[in-house]
């Protein structure tokens, strides 16, 4: 799981990260991001992704819907 409490991330960021974790699924659609969120969790998702496979996984565009 990514470390983003010792990250550069922002409190709303990090709000919105906490209630993923903590929520069951049919609860997510209810989180309501900002569109500067939404591009700061990508960023910090993608550089995660890179840091522990060295690559992002093929079809992960198709798959968030980017």
């Amino acid at each position: 799981m990514p470390d983003f409490h010792e990250s550069k991330l922002s409190a709303g960021a990090k709000q919105i990260l906490t209630r993923l974790i903590e929520l069951d699924w049919p609860a997510l659609p209810h989180l309501k991001p900002s569109v500067p969120q939404t591009r700061e969790l990508n960023q910090f998702l993608h550089g995660f992704l890179i840091c522990h496979l060295e690559k992002i996984p093929r079809g992960r565009s198709a798959a968030v819907d980017l």
